[in-house]
């Protein structure tokens, strides 16, 4: 359900907001770090990077499926500082997926094509803003529902012990 709509995204949202870089399987990808097994994880991030890849002409083919795999790794292999069942982790996940995601393509181009983009606008648009924005839609779609769920299971069941 959850890769569907990250699919989804990623073929609408350069439609609707085509100045937007949005990282559509970030919160799909942080989602599934902590239910997957390492290797399961990885060729995850591989296909998603890969239909990126396949739908976007921004990049060299290949270039994303690489990046997700390393920042995947990275974090697959810290994930042990993050707990899943907190609200802020996947928001926190998020974040740090999409901004290192964005520094990497960003380093990508400064090796093959010489552009720098390091200015103080795109360090504060690119870097921060966005990466926040995906947090946000993160937290608001997948996690507040899940601590909602949660407080309401509680409450039914102490109502049911009241009883």
């Amino acid at each position: 359900m959850l890769f569907l709509l990250s699919f989804s995204l990623l073929l609408k949202l350069p439609l609707w907001f085509p100045s937007w870089h949005f990282h559509a399987f970030a919160p799909y990808l942080m989602y599934r770090l902590h239910s997957d097994t390492r290797y399961g994880y990885l060729w995850r991030l591989f296909f998603c990077g890969l239909l990126v890849d396949l739908l976007s002409s921004s990049t060299y083919f290949g270039q994303t499926p690489l990046l997700y795999v390393a920042i995947g790794t990275f974090l697959h292999s810290q994930r042990h500082l993050f707990f899943i069942d907190k609200w802020p982790t996947l928001p926190l996940l998020t974040f740090l997926f999409t901004s290192l995601s964005t520094l990497g393509n960003a380093l990508f181009d400064k090796m093959l094509h010489g552009s720098f983009p390091f200015t103080i606008s795109w360090i504060g648009t690119d870097l921060f803003q966005m990466p926040l924005m995906e947090a946000t839609f993160a937290f608001v779609f997948l996690s507040l529902p899940f601590q909602l769920r949660e407080a309401w299971r509680k409450i039914q069941t102490k109502r049911r012990l009241r009883v």
